[in-house]
């Protein structure tokens, strides 16, 4: 693998700029997979009505989180993440020592959180465990917990947005247009269900008089 080159200031804002767009998708993704498992009580029954489609819905907007956070975490010295450019920030940026110290040990493997992504990482998303176990088995073994992936992603924003402001006055929102859109779907499945309902009734009554 090539080695890692960050020099100048111009190259930590092209790696931030790279950062920034994981940070900010693995955000806008953990946003909606809250919004609809939050919007589960009210619409239970619209969201019965495709379960497998929801399910999927969900599965793909946490997958793609997971993958998000294992690129920001990942630990390899010569590919770009959070670690890696925070070690070139503090040789080229010397008046932000403390505060890169800080957070270079909120991202390294000592931490414990950082470390069960990277245990999940290592074997179940870039690689399987050689272990005969079968793939949900290491999901439970090595999953992150809703809390866990908040934190994560939370502190991987507020690092890019912490330097984005310092290098180029810039920072990343983690709110996309039409983040609720998926509302308006559900709602729309209530108001055809509702009318369904109401015909057959209109049906059976007409019916009953006859």
């Amino acid at each position: 693998m090539l080695k890692l080159r960050m020099s100048t200031e111009s190259d930590l804002i092209a790696g931030l700029r790279t950062l920034a767009d994981d940070a900010q998708v693995a955000a806008i993704h953990h946003r909606l997979a809250s919004d609809l498992s939050a919007a589960v009580p009210e619409f239970v029954r619209e969201l019965n009505q495709a379960s497998a489609f929801w399910s999927l819905t969900m599965y793909a907007h946490l997958s793609e989180v997971r993958t998000r956070l294992c690129r920001l975490y990942d630990q390899h010295r010569s590919a770009l993440n959070l670690g890696t450019w925070l070690a070139a920030a503090r040789k080229v940026r010397p008046s932000d020592q403390a505060s890169i110290a800080s957070d270079l040990r909120q991202v390294g493997k000592d931490d414990p959180v950082v470390k069960k992504l990277i245990m999940l990482r290592n074997n179940v998303v870039a690689h399987t465990a050689a272990t005969p176990i079968d793939r949900r088995a290491l999901e439970q073994a090595f999953g992150l917990t809703f809390a866990e992936s908040v934190l994560l992603v939370d502190r991987a924003i507020r690092i890019v947005n912490t330097y984005g402001q310092l290098l180029v006055r810039n920072s990343w929102s983690t709110q996309i247009v039409g983040h609720d859109d998926f509302l308006s779907v559900l709602r729309a499945v209530r108001f055809h269900g509702e009318a369904v309902e109401a015909r057959i009734q209109e049906e059976i009554s007409a019916a009953e008089g006859a």
